[in-house]
């Protein structure tokens, strides 16, 4: 079985992702403006998700297509 995933979308996975670790880097400088640990912790674990529903999305499709194909 082969997946299929567009430029775009990895794009955008990879963008989700370089924010999320951007904003573990400075999670350390940003506590005094409220962008602290606690910030980035959820600000990652959104981004995470963002990316865990992204892959999920693109397996259904792919396996809607392989059953109609099939």
């Amino acid at each position: 079985m082969t997946y299929t995933i567009s430029n775009q979308n990895l794009e955008f996975m990879i963008r989700t992702l370089e924010t999320a670790v951007d904003v573990c880097y400075r999670a350390p400088q940003s506590e005094a403006e409220g962008e602290g640990y606690p910030y980035a912790t959820g600000y990652s674990k959104s981004a995470m998700k963002m990316v865990i529903d992204e892959l999920t999305n693109i397996m259904e499709l792919q396996s809607n297509y392989d059953l109609e194909c099939g």
